[in-house]
């Protein structure tokens, strides 16, 4: 058990803990409350970049207002619902994508036994070429192979 100093020196303590978390909560409340944001707040909301916001403005994706004239120095607020509505569209599969995941993830390729053989064929007289062999002898070694 502490000291009469220490038990209200430790409620004092507690009372303006209690005080400043109400405040910050408060603050906070009130942020979400505001149905505008700015730009950097819009990209922590958003989880990504202050640049890919402004692209987002750049295409009108997001509703943007500008208090104190459309000037380059005018600040811009955005609209808490367009990114909402954005982050939503973003979640929701586009229904294109539904018949897409029905079908296989990979593509089988069925080989062309002529194409290969053609493919073969150019690599190994380029190979013969390179070795300074000439025509008739690439051609002789050629269906040596089975290519020609």
């Amino acid at each position: 058990m502490g000291t009469l100093f220490e038990d209200e020196f430790t409620k004092f303590v507690e009372t303006v803990l209690r005080e400043m978390v109400q405040r910050e909560v408060q603050a906070q409340i009130e942020k979400l409350r505001d149905p505008w944001v700015n730009v950097k707040e819009a990209a922590a909301i958003m989880r990504c970049s202050t640049r890919t916001v402004r692209r987002f403005l750049a295409t009108g994706q997001l509703t943007v207002s500008t208090p104190g004239g459309a000037g380059g120095s005018a600040r811009v607020l955005i609209e808490r619902t367009s990114i909402d509505r954005l982050i939503q569209a973003a979640s929701t599969p586009h229904r294109s994508w539904q018949a897409w995941d029905t079908k296989p993830r990979f593509r089988s390729y069925t080989v062309d036994p002529q194409a290969s053989k053609n493919g073969m064929k150019g690599y190994q007289r380029g190979r013969l070429r390179k070795e300074g062999l000439s025509e008739p002898e690439i051609d002789k070694e050629l269906e040596r192979m089975g290519l020609l």
